[in-house]
């Protein structure tokens, strides 16, 4: 048995040895293409911090015509579902999301379906009788 699998490995050496240098090769060229796409991330960014600092300076100008150095700045505001919720309520909490993702109702406000024939248990006599006719 063990010169039989002795030969066989002998036989597939050779199999062996070029698919562990195909599996080299792809390997490397796995490594080129993740740097060349990193690097042509990097080029985006740069090209794209100026464009985007630019309009942060813009929107700051524009907030400073259009709130006045008094009131506050929209660093300062809350976000809109905090406004929203009335001053007279502060122990109010917060709308539910728009969507049903997690937000159910806790089991001791479910209502209860009510009561149908496939919830009853079935009396063995009343099947039997069923079935005889």
């Amino acid at each position: 048995m063990s010169g039989y699998i002795s030969e066989m490995l002998h036989a597939s050496t050779p199999v062996l040895e070029r698919m562990a240098a195909v599996f080299q090769r792809l390997y490397e060229q796995q490594q080129k293409e993740k740097s060349r796409i990193a690097s042509e991330f990097e080029q985006v960014q740069d090209a794209l911090e100026p464009i985007a600092s630019s309009m942060l300076n813009q929107f700051d100008l524009f907030l400073a015509k259009v709130v006045p150095d008094d009131q506050q700045r929209a660093d300062d505001l809350l976000p809109a579902h905090v406004v929203d919720v009335p001053a007279s309520r502060p122990s109010a909490t917060l709308p539910s999301p728009l969507t049903n993702r997690g937000d159910t109702p806790p089991h001791d406000k479910t209502p209860n379906t009510a009561p149908n024939k496939a919830r009853r248990s079935v009396i063995p006599r009343e099947v039997l009788k069923k079935i005889r006719g």
